[in-house]
Formats: structure tokens, C-alpha cells, sequence
């Protein structure tokens, strides 16, 4: 077959053209950010965002917002998943699963922090394992929880609250471990800060 064959040329220039476009969607799909975080209270919802390519970090941030030119459009809470639009192209990101040896790698579950009628409630929160979950709360105050699962089946939270003052110091108060079954609320006070959290 010559090169200027006709035929030899549309072939080249096929292959030249599935060759661009394979290279451009591995380029995208290798830069597209991770889903970090999903915090929900009320009608409201906040995502966290992670470029693991360069190491960053978005701060929680809402539909409408975007991270390294990528938009957040639009939330599906059934599937922990949030569509990106960058350029004209779209991306379902799915809640970043860490990396851990048990068969769960998140759960799911109601964030209760104060008493009364001053509590705020987050209706919906999602924490992944072996991984620092943070949750902004009122007045520069923060709640970090860390589960992990032990080898026994049960689940060891790690906690603490963050408090920025008035003078742009941050306060933090650690909170003991608890350790609970699966599924198992529990609750805990530390000083006048207290939480429960229900599966």
C-alpha cells in the first residue's frame, strides 16, 4: 500500500485522531480531583475536593464553587458521588475510598453536636476510614473525627474539636477514643463541648 493512497491516508489520520482523543481523556482522568469529604445539614451540603497529583486541598466548598478550574454542578447523596464540569466536559466523582485492608471503607451517619434547642444537627455524614473527617460547625468552632476499624470488627473514633478565637488563635480539645460495634451510636462531653454520632 502507497503512503498517498488515499485509503493509507484516511487510516493514518483515524488512528492519529483516536490516538489524540485517548491521550486527552487519560490526561483528564489523571488530573481529575478526588472527593475528600461530603458534609449535610439541612438543605445545605459541602464537599471537600484533593488533587492527588499535586497534593491539594480545596476548603469545603459548595455547588456552584469550583477547584483548579473544576465546577461542582451537581450532588448525588444516594451514591456519595458529585458531577465537575471542566471545559465543557463533565466527571462523576465518587467519595474517595481509603485504603485499608477491612471490607468498609466509609460509613455513613447523624452528627449531633450541643443540647437542646441550641444543638446543630448534621443530618447526614460520611466518614471515611483511617482518615481525619472535619466538619465546620458555628463561629470558626470544628469537629475532626478519625475512625478506624480494629481487627475485632469494632470501630476506635478519634476526635477533637477546633475552636478559632477571637484573637485568630486555634483552641483544640481532644476528646478519648471510644471504641463501639458497628452500627452502635455513642456519644461523648468534653468540657462544654459534647457530640453523639448515630450510624
Amino acid at each position: 500500500m502507497a503512503a498517498n493512497n488515499p485509503r493509507s491516508i484516511y487510516l493514518m489520520k483515524t488512528v492519529a485522531l483516536f490516538l489524540t482523543v485517548l491521550v486527552s481523556a487519560l490526561a483528564a482522568a489523571a488530573s481529575t480531583p478526588e472527593l475528600r469529604g461530603i458534609y449535610v445539614e439541612d438543605d445545605k451540603a459541602l464537599f471537600v475536593l484533593f488533587n492527588a497529583d499535586t497534593n491539594a486541598s480545596s476548603r469545603w466548598l459548595a455547588l456552584g464553587q469550583d477547584f483548579e478550574g473544576y465546577v461542582l454542578k451537581e450532588f448525588k447523596s444516594d451514591a456519595d458521588t458529585v458531577l465537575l464540569a471542566k471545559d465543557g466536559a463533565e466527571f462523576a466523582v465518587k467519595l474517595h475510598a481509603a485504603k485499608v485492608k477491612y471490607a468498609a471503607t466509609s460509613l455513613s451517619g447523624t452528627i449531633e453536636v450541643g443540647t437542646g434547642h441550641e444543638a446543630l444537627r448534621v443530618q447526614r455524614a460520611t466518614l471515611v476510614f483511617d482518615e481525619e473527617n472535619t466538619f465546620p460547625l458555628t463561629d470558626g468552632l470544628s469537629l475532626t473525627i478519625k475512625p478506624s476499624q480494629l481487627r475485632d470488627g469494632t470501630i476506635l473514633y478519634k476526635s477533637r474539636f477546633e475552636q478559632i478565637g477571637a484573637d485568630g488563635k486555634k483552641e483544640v480539645t481532644a476528646a478519648p477514643g471510644v471504641v463501639a460495634r458497628p452500627g452502635m451510636a455513642f456519644s461523648m462531653s468534653i468540657g462544654e463541648l459534647g457530640f453523639s454520632f448515630k450510624p
